[in-house]
């Protein structure tokens, strides 16, 4: 707001505002002084006199005298819209000091025609200057000078003027049509003010309010060339303002946009939409600066950045700068994007069987709240992650060279045995899991590359999202149909694995999607291959919850069967002992071969068959030289063993098989009545033991049957003579001869009845 200030002594009574600055060129050192002003007038609002006292104590720097806050009585407000009183002082090694009495004293001097003031002081030996300080950007103003222990009353008068402002210039981003917002204050009440804009060839009206001021925002066109230009408001009292802005007159820029979230090796790309000619570049903070864009199509401004590996930002700022001909510079910095070195992806596993692999080169996978830094690179690995033995029963894979399915087992299977399979990119895995979880997997994709296929079974995952392998008909269309025989997934509603093959319609319920952290078996005619390429497989939303199971667990496609075998006679382990497994039921037979005495068999039924309650499996061994017979053996399948589809039979004992055949001598020997005859044979063969009298007669023959080869020395396996003939009836004491015949081989020994 303009307004206009009379001090005037006379014939009318004005407003007045007061600083007074005392000057003392020589004041006593170590002397506190003080100084007052007093008013007199007859205003009733204004007692007279009115005496403020202001003051230095020179024992304390700049500390105010405590009788500056010690004012008479003041009457309350309104007084009007009247100046206030500043009062400034100085002293020796003192600067100026200001108190704005205003905020804490509501009261204002007022001098009506006639009446004056004076100036009193204490303890003051040299010359004080009286100084007027108006405020509202007036410089101060010496009053008088005076010498003497009087100020005597007086009449001064003057006109003090506030001048206008413009306070605010806010030009819009570039091109030629823009507006631009004009502030102002300190013009009169509704005071018209004309606005004008220079260079800019504009000129505009505003209107200022109750306060003098005014805000308004014009729609300008802006003349060539750009550079600044200098605003002017004229008001109708003749009060003038000015200020000056820059104006850009340059291409407009009329959208950015970035592709985000991006990750590691994937491209950033900045499109830039701004009138053409120009020249642009992109920043992104913290990560790059000053990259070049392609203007193509006219209009169309591209930059493009590939993630280092290495980099993670989250809502970084992307600058574009775009610069026309004259060398004139507009910059948009509205767009962030955020990089992130790794990915998530999160696999369901079901309890029970689980086709499945490793989607990422991981670093680290997130169990629960839990982030466990570590790489995939074995099955144990993968082991450890899902849960250890408490959790995972198997974890299958295929071994190309024996042409078998093969179980790791957690707590059982030594982390050196070959089932311990690596991890890579294209692994195929099959897990029985004793509980359902969820494990995220976190790292980068897979490196693109060839899958190689056998002739004949194969355990394989697709590495990456490739947009050409979406279902598995796609993969059998890239592999040649005449190539493959059978793609196999895992139906897990259902319970069972289901085929597709070439010939089967695409879109079919067996035309699986192809899924990151899914596992596929395919049946080779021929060995073949195919390349990968894509994006690392991400799934930002967590799968849905494992699905409850649509059948009863009494059957299973996947089984697991292991032990370990160890000699009869000292209980060592035996190695390359031919261990078979039959499954009676479905015909399906399995051998695997001992190592450190250990063998494990895993069926796989690839059809519609199943493993069931009370499926009988039978267990056989033998070995290539003949030195050891494991006795068959026969399991019923359990609940429990369906649900873990797994059997550990523990320790098996296998029966040494003799280089030659041999009657050994009975025991007790002496005996009365019973004794047992141990024997060996080399040959499984119908055996007969046949005790005789000292004169030849036949007193009992213990037919033995067929007997497999093997040592019979034990009294569990000896055979028994309880001291009878034929008809029951105990034989005398005496000699007696045993004799074995088995097979081509007999032998006699003698032994004694003592009673």
């Amino acid at each position: 707001m303009t307004t206009k200030r009379f001090w005037k002594i006379g014939s009318a009574s004005f407003t007045i505002v007061f600083v007074l600055v005392l000057v003392a060129s020589a004041v006593q050192a170590q002397t506190p002084w003080t100084a007052s002003i007093t008013a007199k007038s007859s205003d009733p609002r204004l007692p007279t006199p009115i005496t403020v006292e202001f003051g230095v104590n020179p024992n304390s720097t700049n500390e105010i005298d405590a009788g500056l806050d010690t004012v008479a009585a003041m009457p309350p407000p309104p007084f009007g819209d009247l100046p206030y009183l500043n009062i400034a002082f100085a002293g020796p090694g003192l600067t100026y000091f200001s108190k704005d009495i205003r905020p804490s004293f509501p009261w204002k001097l007022i001098v009506k025609s006639g009446q004056g003031f004076t100036l009193e002081w204490k303890n003051i030996s040299a010359d004080v200057s009286l100084t007027l300080n108006p405020g509202g950007g007036i410089s101060p103003i010496d009053m008088r000078k005076v010498s003497s222990n009087a100020f005597p009353a007086g009449s001064y008068s003057m006109v003090i003027t506030v001048p206008a402002k413009i306070t605010t210039v806010k030009p819009s981003t570039g091109g030629k049509d823009t507006e631009i917002t004009v502030e102002g204050i300190e013009f009169g009440v509704n005071e018209q003010v004309t606005i004008d804009f220079g260079k800019a060839k504009a000129m505009a009206t505003a209107t200022a309010d109750a306060n003098g001021s005014f805000s308004k925002t014009f729609p300008i066109t802006v003349a060539q060339p750009n550079g600044a230009v200098t605003i002017k408001a004229t008001g109708t009292s003749g009060q003038q303002a000015e200020d000056s802005t820059f104006i850009y007159s340059g291409p407009r820029i009329t959208s950015v946009n970035v592709t985000s979230p991006v990750k590691a090796g994937e491209t950033i790309t900045v499109t830039l939409k701004a009138e053409t000619g120009g020249v642009a570049k992109f920043s992104i903070g913290g990560v790059i600066s000053d990259l070049p864009m392609v203007e193509d199509p006219a209009g169309v401004y591209t930059g493009t950045y590939v993630a280092a590996e290495d980099i993670t930002v989250v809502d970084a700022i992307v600058t574009v700068v775009l610069t026309d001909s004259a060398g004139n510079s507009l910059t948009d910095s509205t767009q962030k994007v955020t990089i992130r070195s790794s990915v998530d992806f999160t696999v369901s596993l079901n309890k029970g069987t689980n086709m499945m692999s490793v989607p990422l080169d991981t670093t680290a996978v997130l169990v629960g709240d839990e982030t466990i830094e570590t790489p995939i690179k074995k099955a144990s690995d993968l082991a450890t992650v899902l849960g250890g033995k408490d959790d995972v029963s198997l974890i299958i894979s295929y071994n190309i060279e024996t042409q078998k399915f093969q179980s790791f087992i957690p707590g059982s299977t030594p982390d050196t045995a070959p089932t311990n399979v690596d991890i890579g990119p294209s692994t195929g895995l099959i897990v029985s899991m004793k509980n359902p979880k969820w494990i995220t997997f976190r790292g980068n994709g897979w490196q693109p590359g060839a899958v190689e296929l056998n002739q004949g079974i194969n355990l394989i995952s697709i590495p990456l999202n490739d947009p050409k392998l979406k279902r598995v008909s796609d993969l059998a269309t890239v592999l040649g149909k005449d190539k493959v025989l059978l793609i196999i997934s895992y139906n897990a509603a259902q319970g069972k694995f289901q085929s597709f093959t070439p010939t089967t319609p695409a879109g079919t319920p067996t035309d699986v999607p192809i899924e990151g952290g899914k596992s596929l078996i395919v049946s080779m005619k021929s060995i073949g291959s195919f390349n990968v390429a894509g994006d690392a497989w991400e799934n930002p939303s967590p799968p849905p919850v494992p699905a409850p199971l649509m059948f009863s667990l009494t059957g299973s496609p996947v089984l697991e069967l292991d032990g370990i075998v160890t000699r009869e006679d000292t209980g060592k382990v035996i190695n390359d002992l031919s261990v078979t497994v039959r499954h009676l039921s479905t015909g399906v037979s399995m051998t695997d071969t001992t190592s450190d005495g250990i063998f494990s068999i895993t069926f796989v039924y690839l059809g519609d068959q199943l493993a069931h309650v009370g499926d009988i499996l039978e267990i056989s061994a033998y070995n290539s030289t003949g030195s050891f017979r494991l006795d068959p053996i026969r399991h019923v399948l359990t609940e429990a063993d369906i649900e873990l589809s797994r059997i550990s039979l523990g320790n098996l004992v296998a029966s040494v098989i003799p280089n030659r055949s041999e009657l050994l001598a009975n025991f007790p020997n002496p005996f009365n009545p019973e004794t047992w005859i141990p024997f060996k044979l080399k040959e499984a063969s119908d055996t007969l033991i046949t005790i005789y009298d000292v004169h030849g007669r036949v007193v009992r023959k213990l037919d033995l049957g067929y007997i497999p080869a093997g040592i019979y020395q034990t009294k569990a396996k000896s055979a028994y003579w309880d001291g009878t003939n034929d008809l029951g009836e105990r034989v005398a004491s005496g000699i007696y001869v045993y004799h074995l015949e088995a097979g081509k081989f007999s032998a006699s020994r003698k032994m004694v009845i003592l009673k």
